[in-house]
């Protein structure tokens, strides 16, 4: 237990002193490879959950799917040792993953249980930072009413314990609500008592923590400042929110604030700061899968350039903004059908668990049946009239089984229509996604399409899209049309 805590202290030592990207992962590596070392001759304890929690932690945000792996491995195994505090932490990790890959079913069980051991635990500050968690899920599906009912439960929770640093994320989740609802007001007030918070001094263990967190209230008084066009509060605190983030070499908050700053740049027509500000973005968030960055940053560039008339160089930035906004929009269609399957899935399982669990309460029935009529057997030739009465008893219990029967074949029947129900939603969204008849007919006027699924849903495509690239000829930008139009068959579906 103390070398595991030992080796965390110094990898998140390192971390906070590591002056660059290729420090930092150097360090990650050699702090994940001592902990899998250590797992390797771990017998099955706790002291094993604890390495399989810290491992899945360090991957949280560089492999979502190690850090699944490790989390479900250290849940397992707290539930087999019925150790609580290791199924809290693993619950809190996977609930994050889940709803960072936008599976809010599972994020949603994962949290759901956590609080309820955490409860259990009368462990506050845990049932706190689940319940804050809870909020945020809502917050990733806009549904703005629950998030706030769970952070207002987390915050109160964080003030009855006097927690300060977790009192602020709280304040600080609330004003990013009232933020989407437009409600600026209201987002100031909370952020800035956030604010106030972070900047209390007096505890060691927390100063990272409330750096950290400085940097994302300043950040988001930032945006709202922008927002209401007071651009020189915007840019203070913004550039104040940009100097955490570089000290901590902090890729994302480099990148977001670099366009927060540069989109008022542009605003205020000061186009070259603004070009300056979007290349910072880019250069971090590039080779770092920042995709959503480096296509805001590459379309902000190719705009500026387009109006400066430099074309070359708006293509150029033009380019890596559709190259990038392709592969995001493919990663969600990609996230989209895997949760879909996954619920599939999940009905198919369900249905085959129950159907089992029945046909083992059928067996048990039987058997029981099978010895009850052994025992009047032995008893026929002492109680005629026991015989009599049990005989009675016994076309009884035949009747009960027999409605229970029917009633579970009705059931299992409900099931099978409701997987049918989801596979054929599962084609709705398919043909949705397909370019439709009519928009081919524009550009294809004697075309067909003959598309026949050999299943309910098919494994094959077709997609079809109008391209226009702007191209330099004889010092004149025309705009070359092509069509596009493509057939794919995919592979590994029967």
């Amino acid at each position: 237990m103390k070398k595991i805590l030992f080796i965390s202290f110094i990898f998140i030592s390192n971390l906070v002193f590591a002056q660059t990207a290729q420090e930092l992962r150097d360090r990650f590596i050699i702090y994940t490879d001592s902990l899998k070392k250590l797992l390797e001759t771990m017998p099955a304890d706790t002291n094993r959950v604890l390495i399989l929690n810290a491992i899945g932690g360090a991957y949280f945000t560089v492999n979502p799917e190690l850090c699944k792996k490790y989390g479900e491995e250290a849940f397992q195994l707290s539930e087999t040792l019925a150790y609580n505090r290791g199924v809290g932490q693993a619950c809190r990790a996977l609930g994050n993953i889940y709803r960072i890959q936008g599976n809010y079913a599972q994020a949603v069980r994962y949290l759901t249980y956590g609080i309820r051991v955490y409860e259990e635990m009368k462990d506050k500050a845990g049932v706190g930072t689940l319940t804050n968690n809870m909020g945020r899920l809502y917050a990733s599906q806009n549904n703005n009413e629950k998030a706030l009912e769970y952070y207002a439960k987390s915050l109160a929770i964080f003030k009855e314990i006097n927690l300060r640093e977790r009192i602020a994320s709280a304040l600080n989740n609330i004003g990013e609500v009232y933020m989407q609802q437009n409600q600026d007001s209201l987002a100031l007030d909370y952020i800035h008592q956030a604010l106030k918070i972070n900047h209390e001094k007096g505890n060691k263990r927390l100063e990272d923590l409330q750096i950290r967190q400085q940097e994302v209230n300043l950040y988001n008084i930032g945006t709202i400042f922008a927002k209401q066009e007071k651009f020189e509060q915007a840019i203070d605190s913004i550039n104040k929110s940009l100097e955490i983030s570089l000290r901590l070499n902090h890729l994302e908050y480099i990148a977001k604030n670099s366009i927060s700053l540069a989109d008022i740049y542009v605003k205020q027509k000061q186009l070259q700061k603004a070009i300056n500000y979007y290349k910072q973005a880019l250069d971090s968030s590039q080779n770092h899968g920042l995709k959503e960055t480096v296509k805001v940053a590459s379309f902000g560039l190719s705009n500026i350039h387009e109006n400066l008339k430099d074309y070359a160089k708006a293509f150029e930035f033009y380019k890596i903004y559709t190259i990038t906004k392709d592969s995001l929009e493919g990663e969600e269609t990609e996230k989209k059908v895997a949760i879909l399957q996954n619920d599939i899935e999940n009905t198919k399982k369900q249905a085959q668990i129950e159907l089992l669990e029945r046909d083992k309460k059928i067996r048990e029935e039987e058997l029981e049946m099978k010895d009850l009529q052994n025992n009047f057997a032995i008893g026929v030739a002492i109680f005629f009239i026991i015989l009599v009465a049990f005989m009675f008893r016994s076309n009884q219990q035949r009747k009960k089984t027999n409605e229970q029967l029917s009633l579970q074949k009705a059931e299992i029947e409900k099931k099978n229509e409701d997987i049918t129900a989801s596979i054929n939603y599962a084609k709705r969204i398919q043909t949705a996604m397909l370019p439709s008849a009519d928009e081919l007919a524009k550009y294809f006027p004697d075309s067909f399409v003959f598309f026949k699924p050999r299943d309910i849903v098919s494994g094959d495509f077709y997609w079809f899209s109008q391209v226009r690239n702007p191209q330099t000829i004889d010092n004149q930008t025309i705009l070359n049309e092509k069509l596009i139009l493509a057939v794919a068959d995919c592979t590994g579906h029967g």
